[in-house]
C-alpha cells in the first residue's frame, strides 16, 4: 500500500489537535495493514483517480 500525502493534507494535518493526530496515525496504520477494517469505513472516491490512473480511496479517522 502506498500513501501519498498532498501538501494540503500535510498542512491540514499540522492544524489538528494532538489527540486527533494520534487517531489519524492509528487509522493510517489500520489502513496500511487492513484497508477494509470496519472502523475505517473505507470507500473508493467516485470519479477520482491519481495521475497514473489508479483509484483513490478514503477512510474515516473517527465518526466526527
Amino acid at each position: 500500500m502506498r500513501f501519498i500525502r498532498t501538501d494540503s493534507f500535510k498542512r491540514d494535518f499540522q492544524r489538528l489537535t494532538e489527540p486527533v493526530k494520534r487517531s489519524a496515525e492509528k487509522a493510517l496504520r489500520f489502513f496500511a495493514t487492513n484497508p477494509r477494517h470496519p472502523s475505517l469505513r473505507t470507500k473508493k472516491m467516485e470519479g477520482q483517480r491519481d495521475p497514473d490512473g489508479r483509484d483513490i480511496w478514503e477512510a474515516r479517522v473517527s465518526r466526527s
